[in-house]
């Protein structure tokens, strides 16, 4: 039972590395930079948006005027204007990954507040040959009658592991409209550009990152020689070797903990 209680504490402490090493960065549109996106991010823009602008302008015959034939207002940046996703007709928005991205949420802005931001899964971020992230965005309602109608929306990413379109996201909406969405990525804190003032000197962060990685192989190596000496005098038990290294484990990882912790300073 102490021994999982050990293990337990490990991965905590992981999490919390995780968590201190790393910093979400927004990103408004995947082709031109905003004033809204997190700086310093590596952010990348050339990206593009798709569909079928002919859908919009052929509404015209159906007596749909005004706003609602606003192509681009989907991606425009301005949350006061919004487009109609057509039934059947999806839309699509490839974004370039940042380099060294870890994970990635897509934020999406409907009216009446049923908005939200969803976590992405790896196999939509993970491909050797392409940095490209595909969305699919498709509404089922047809509100050819009724423009103020429910609308019932669908993302989906494309799934390089599986090649196909895997469904993250579906909602009923009080409407068929789509003001904004953007993007949310997870990047190591080491891949991030820093270009703010700091109360450490880059070169001192780099010294105490290589001091801290020696002494922790140190340590490892100088407690798996002493053990391995306990070992073979049979002056220590298997349980015993289990907590020594669960110990050395915990005090490594609270090492890494203070040193990210004072790097990030």
């Amino acid at each position: 039972m102490m021994l999982m209680r050990y293990i337990a504490i490990v991965i905590i402490l992981f999490s919390l590395i995780s968590l201190v090493g790393a910093k979400e960065c927004f990103q408004e549109s995947a082709n031109q930079s905003s004033i809204t996106d997190t700086p310093n991010c590596g952010l990348k823009y050339d990206g593009n948006y798709g569909g079928d602008e002919n859908v919009y302008q052929n509404l015209l015959t159906l007596g749909v005027q005004g706003y609602y034939l606003n192509y681009t207002a989907w991606h425009d940046g301005n949350y006061s204007t919004l487009s109609v996703i057509v039934q059947n007709k999806p839309v699509y928005v490839n974004y370039s990954i940042p380099d060294n991205t870890t994970g990635a949420k897509w934020s999406i802005d409907v009216p009446n507040g049923e908005s939200g931001n969803y976590t992405l899964p790896v196999d939509c971020l993970n491909n050797i040959f392409s940095n490209i992230l595909q969305i699919e965005i498709t509404n089922d309602y047809d509100w050819t009658s009724n423009v103020s109608g429910p609308g019932l929306f669908h993302a989906s990413c494309w799934d390089y592991h599986s090649s196909s379109w895997y469904e993250f996201w579906t909602e009923k909406t009080a409407n068929v409209w789509l003001y904004e969405e953007s993007m949310w990525w997870t990047i190591p804190s080491d891949d991030v550009v820093n270009t703010n003032t700091s109360f450490i000197s880059d070169g001192t962060k780099s010294t105490l990152k290589l001091t801290v990685g020696l002494l922790s192989v140190a340590l490892f190596i100088i407690t798996s020689l002493w053990v391995y000496r306990l070992v073979d005098r049979n002056e220590i038990s298997l349980k015993q070797v289990l907590k020594i290294f669960v110990y050395l484990m915990i005090g490594l990882l609270l090492l890494q903990l203070i040193a990210a912790i004072i790097i990030r300073l």
